[in-house]
C-alpha cells in the first residue's frame, strides 16, 4: 500500500513552473503555429495594414511638402527654382 505522497518544495516549483507557463500563453502560439490557414490570414491582414499605413503616410508627407513649397515659391534667391518644383509636381 503506497501512503499519499506529501506536497514537497518540488511540487511547488512545477506549480509555479505551470502557472508561468500558462501565463506566457505557449499554448495559444502553439496552437497558432498548427494552423497554416491562420498564419496566411494573419500575415495577409498585417501586410495590408502595413501598405495601407504606408501609403496614407507618404500622402500626408507629400501634401506637407508641396504646401510648403508653394509658399517657398516667393522667397527671393530660390523663389525660380521652387516655382519651377511647384509646376513640375503640379504636371
Amino acid at each position: 500500500m503506497t501512503s499519499p505522497r506529501k506536497n514537497s518544495p518540488k511540487d511547488s516549483e512545477l506549480k509555479k513552473f505551470n502557472e508561468l507557463m500558462d501565463s506566457l500563453g505557449l499554448a495559444e502560439y502553439m496552437d497558432y503555429l498548427s494552423s497554416p490557414r491562420k498564419i496566411i490570414l494573419i500575415n495577409l491582414l498585417a501586410g495590408v495594414m502595413r501598405g495601407l499605413g504606408f501609403v496614407l503616410g507618404m500622402t500626408v508627407v507629400v501634401a506637407v511638402i508641396t504646401f510648403m513649397v508653394s509658399y517657398m515659391a516667393a522667397l527671393p534667391v530660390v523663389g525660380e527654382w521652387f516655382s519651377w518644383l511647384r509646376d513640375v509636381i503640379a504636371g
